[in-house]
């Protein structure tokens, strides 16, 4: 609750100790970017964007999460109405209906986001502790609160747009191979697809494939022993792959694909205890709270068990030597989750959430611009693994619709 209070007046100077031993000291800048870091380090800011907009009544101003960093909760949504702490549905539904398309199910994005308005635009007096509110005009309130950060994915988006060259697809454990791009692109525009001429190619294994609730068939492993050429038609939307099986069309999630093919990679190689540490051509310094320094302290023999070499080299500070290779940039913010979520999780959980962390942070993003190799890569490898009809989060990877089902949709 002292960091919330620091973080609604970032022009006053906050300083949090408990038995002799400091947790933060804001500066009392005024700046909500320095308070920020100031509590909870450099490494969390940089995750992510600031949104500054300006109306005749209103003003948004704070940070919103880059679209890449993602929470299963949403304990990291923060909302301020003229400097008071709220909880308000209409300011959180303007903020998930923002990344919509951007996140997957259940997945939310985190904010610490002011709303200034005059006074005799909203109601603090309708929750004993004044801990909700009552806008005059909702409505004009969630478009406002939405336009803001809308207009600032988009701008993000854009800027990444311009400085892609295009994900590479799965490999082995050379960055460029595992699908990671320091700079993954975040579409916003509907009206762009991509679409390249098809290539057939044969696979040899694989297991099950899900159906889409609309659609009732499901295919079972027999049915994929001896397989039919491949045709992969195009991507769509940055995001999906669509193949054609004789009279079948399969959709693959790209990120969720992605993800089984590194997860299951990671650990056969875990399981067979092979390398899968890279020394780091430049150590990443990594600034933590007090907490979460405690934190690495007890379960720090953990980390080289996943790949990761790490070193404290103050109370507040980690320097990250070595990762696996799937995880080039990455690495810090992977890190802070894994601390994140020994927080609250027990250590048995540890190993699978890690492996899926590093697996997603790793893996394609939707909205990345895949060509036609690396779309064939990722189908080869996805329906070549293990246990593939899910990611490691559960989502399905692959859903099919039958020439049949079609022609019934049309009525033809």
């Amino acid at each position: 609750m002292v960091s919330k209070l620091a973080l609604s007046h970032p022009d006053i100077s906050f300083s949090y100790s408990n038995e002799k031993k400091r947790y933060f000291k804001t500066s009392g800048s005024g700046k909500i970017e320095e308070t920020v870091a100031e509590i909870y380090g450099l490494n969390y800011l940089q995750q992510y964007l600031d949104v500054n907009w300006q109306g005749s009544r209103y003003r948004v101003q704070g940070l919103i999460s880059r679209p890449e960093i993602r929470k299963t909760h949403r304990r990291m949504q923060t909302f301020f109405v003229n400097n008071r702490l709220v909880r308000s549905p209409v300011l959180m539904r303007a903020l998930e209906e923002a990344y919509r398309g951007l996140l997957l199910s259940r997945e939310y994005p985190m904010a610490i986001l002011f709303l200034d308005c005059p006074p005799e635009l909203v109601d603090v007096n309708v929750h004993p502790q004044k801990a909700e509110v009552k806008f005059q005009d909702a409505g004009e309130v969630y478009r406002v609160f939405y336009h803001a950060i809308k207009n600032k994915l988009a701008d993000y988006s854009y800027r990444l747009d311009d400085k892609a060259g295009g994900a590479a697809a799965a490999g082995d454990d050379s960055p460029a191979e595992s699908g990671y791009t320091d700079q993954p692109s975040v579409s916003l525009r509907p009206d762009e697809r991509i679409y390249e001429p098809s290539l057939s190619f044969p696979v040899t294994e694989g297991a099950v494939v899900q159906s889409a609730s609309v659609f009732s068939a499901l295919i079972n492993e027999e049915q994929f022993e001896e397989r039919s050429p491949y045709t992969i038609i195009g991507q769509f939307d940055h995001a999906y792959i669509l193949v054609q099986q004789e009279q079948e069309l399969l959709l693959i999630d790209q990120h969720a694909a992605h993800e089984k093919i590194l997860f299951n990679k990671l650990q056969e190689k875990i399981l067979n205890k092979q390398a899968i540490a890279q020394t780091m051509a430049f150590p990443e310094q990594l600034s933590i709270s007090v907490k979460q320094m405690e934190l690495f302290e007890q379960h720090a023999d953990l980390f080289p068990s996943i790949g990761f070499e790490i070193e404290a080299i103050g109370p507040e500070a980690l320097v990250i030597r070595a990762a696996p290779g799937f995880a080039r940039g990455q690495e810090a913010v992977i890190v802070s989750e894994l601390l994140e979520f020994l927080e609250e999780h027990p250590v048995v959980e540890f190993f699978h959430h890690a492996l899926s962390t590093i697996a997603c942070k790793s893996a394609i993003k939707a909205g990345q611009r895949l060509n036609m190799q690396q779309m064939q890569q990722v189908v080869t490898e996805l329906l070549t693994s293990a246990e593939w009809k899910n990611c490691p989060h559960g989502r399905p990877t692959v859903l099919q619709i039958s020439r049949e089902e079609l022609d019934r949709r049309f009525k033809r």
